[in-house]
């Protein structure tokens, strides 16, 4: 988990854009969490079926693979402990992900950055459709369905042009 947020932490500082940010959270949720399901559905084909049982339910946490894998003949080997680690990693990731996208969606649209969010200003908001449009450009709907880059256009922020100062 801690490399997945290092990674994205850096896509974002290197893209600049959190529209950017936010697609790239909302897919890298949705693919964590088909990964969940497409390991549940191999592992019980291959090792036992997930039922509302105490022993399915604890054949799927990692101490009870181990166990099952050490003292009893269910037929795990270590590709079995390997795909249920790798389940809850993806579902953590998905998780994780899909909860820092929402939050990112709610900051936008209610017109906020998180520092505003906690002051509770709300200076800025223009209104869902609006705020959108703002952060992720005319089409902002498509760029859900097409995370394409764009580039950025002029700044009309009611502060004014940002200052860049070049660094020692």
């Amino acid at each position: 988990m801690h490399l997945l947020v290092c990674a994205t932490l850096s896509f974002a500082k290197l893209t600049f854009r959190s529209n950017d940010f936010v697609c790239f959270r909302l897919y890298v949720s949705l693919g964590s969490l088909h990964c969940v399901k497409v390991l549940l559905r191999h592992l019980n084909t291959d090792y036992m079926r997930l039922e509302p049982s105490f022993y399915c339910v604890f054949s799927y946490l990692f101490p009870g693979a181990i166990y099952n894998w050490l003292f009893t003949n269910v037929g795990v080997n270590f590709n079995t402990v390997i795909c249920i680690l790798v389940l809850y990693g993806c579902f953590s990731t998905g998780l994780g992900c899909a909860f820092m996208c929402g939050a990112q969606c709610m900051l936008v649209a209610r017109g906020q950055t998180p520092f505003e969010f906690g002051k509770g200003i709300r200076t800025y908001d223009r209104g869902l459709r609006k705020n959108f449009a703002q952060l992720f450009g005319k089409w902002w709907v498509v760029n859900f369905l097409i995370p394409l880059p764009t580039a950025p256009g002029e700044i009309k922020a009611p502060w004014g042009q940002p200052t860049f100062y070049k660094s020692v």
